[in-house]
């Protein structure tokens, strides 16, 4: 049985021919079956035995992540330049690229000024374990169309690991579909 894919909450395109529901999207990750995995940032085992040295400033996704656990608890300057692929502000939720890496970035407080599409420039202070935090982030919109040409989905599932985290465009059969709150609309598509 091919993998099911769950599509962000605005899919770009759907449409309803004559036999049955056919969803079209691009979007800013690929979540497989509840992915958040950060294959391009997992740190090697050998690295996973030492603590890294915290960076003087968080400048991308991968030094967010590979702080120590007892750096993770303590606030440390962030100035990391990135494009937003998708951004929801009531989830606390920010998926992007960084430094060319996909990258997964939790958030707290009070919403970023930030839309999917832009590459924006946070600077400020962040607790790792915590999120940003819109109180402590300052946000600078450095371009307002920056978004990638998708990534092609089609005839390339057995790769999805190779995708996590990346702006793609697929296709598929929608064969269910949940409304969590008023504001989302999640759809179980069979890619």
């Amino acid at each position: 049985m091919p993998p099911l894919c769950q599509l962000p909450a605005k899919p770009i395109r759907l449409c309803a021919p004559p036999h049955g529901w056919i969803a079209t999207a691009a979007f800013g990750l690929l979540l497989v079956t509840g992915s958040a995995r950060l294959l391009a940032q997992t740190p090697s085992p050998v690295s996973a035995r030492t603590d890294p040295v915290a960076p003087a400033v968080i400048t991308t996704g991968g030094e967010f992540w590979t702080l120590s656990d007892a750096e993770k608890q303590k606030p440390h300057p962030v100035r990391m330049e990135l494009t937003v692929f998708y951004y929801d502000a009531p989830w606390h939720v920010l998926w992007g690229e960084s430094a060319g890496a996909g990258v997964y970035l939790p958030t707290r407080g009070r919403a970023l000024p930030i839309q999917s599409g832009q590459r924006v420039r946070l600077e400020g202070t962040v607790v790792v374990a915590e999120g940003l935090a819109g109180e402590l982030i300052q946000a600078t919109v450095l371009d307002g169309n920056a978004l990638p040409a998708p990534i092609p989905l089609a005839g390339r599932m057995g790769e999805i690991a190779k995708l996590d985290v990346h702006w793609v465009e697929g296709e598929g059969h929608v064969f269910g579909q949940s409304d969590p709150d008023p504001t989302h609309v999640l759809f179980q598509v069979l890619c």
